[in-house]
Order: structure tokens, then sequence, then C-alpha cells
């Protein structure tokens, strides 16, 4: 009978040491087991053109065209975005230039539209990428232009002309 009281003191003693093991072990991280299996908010940033129809497709070097482009916070804190536009060659990769930087500080759920002004430096004389880079996420959009020796008008400044057809007697 006593060893029987022993056995079971035994198993009790052996149950309450598992039980202060188990929780020194997960009482100190339940906050951070809870956080890992609580569904968290999506984090990400949208960058995009405001109007990406509007975007020039023919630029002659030297003249000033305008661009806008928009930053969306989602990141659930404030963000800092250094912001960089660059135009590329598209048949030589390496000759590349930056027209524009700067910085923009966008609380959570912000959006901030960058309306810009820019100029194909005259060493682009054939087709190239332009492209807007947030530089802390490795983000960025483009759209490519061809250059031209006439200025050429971007879409949402053309006036609605029809050409009549020449007809042959």
């Amino acid at each position: 009978m006593l060893a029987l009281r022993l056995g079971i003191l035994g198993l009790l003693l052996t149950a309450f040491m598992l039980a202060l093991v188990l929780t020194i072990i997960f009482v100190p991280r339940w906050e951070s087991i809870k956080q890992a299996l609580t569904p968290q908010p999506e984090k990400f940033t949208e960058l995009y053109f405001e109007d990406h129809l509007a975007l020039p497709k023919s630029l002659s070097p030297g003249l000033p065209f305008k661009v806008a482009f928009t930053v969306h916070n989602v990141e659930s804190a404030s963000i800092e975005y250094p912001v960089e536009i660059t135009i590329q060659d598209e048949f030589e990769a390496t000759k590349s230039a930056t027209l524009y930087t700067t910085t923009l500080t966008l609380d959570h759920d912000q959006t901030q539209t960058t309306p810009v002004e820019l100029e194909v430096p005259t060493q682009f004389p054939t087709r190239s990428k332009i492209t807007v880079k947030l530089l802390n996420l490795n983000q960025s959009i483009h759209f490519w232009v061809n250059q031209s020796a006439t200025p050429s008008a971007s879409p949402a400044t053309t006036t609605n002309q029809q050409t009549q057809p020449i007809l042959s007697p």
C-alpha cells in the first residue's frame, strides 16, 4: 500500500514538474505565439501613374514634359520614400541618367500624387524607358518613349482633328 502511495506521489510530482517546465517555457513566449497565430493586416505600398493614358509616347530631347505618379502608404506606419526617376536607353542598357529625385514621407493610409516636369537629355536620341523607383522598397513603374525631332503633344493636350481623305477623280 505504501508503494502504491509513493507511486501515485511520484506521478503527481512528475506531472507537477512537467507543468512547471511548460509554464516556464511557454508563458513568457505566449504574446509572441499569440501574435504569430493572429492574422495581421497586410502591409504594402501602392505606386502608380496618376493617368497612364496621358503618358507621352514620343518626346523631343531638350523639351519639358509632365508626368504624375502616386504613392499610397498601407504599411501601418509612417514611411519615408526616397524616389528617383531615371531614363535608360533601350539599346544601351548602361546608358542612363537620373532625371529627378525627392523624398516623400507618408503616414499610414496617406496618398500623395506628385506632378513632375522632366526633360529628356539630348544624349538619348532613341527609344528609352523612363522609370519611377521607390528606392527603399525596390519597387518601380515605367513607361517607354520614342524620341522625335519635333515636339509632340501628349494625349492629354491633343486636340481632336480629323484628317480628310484625299480623293482622286
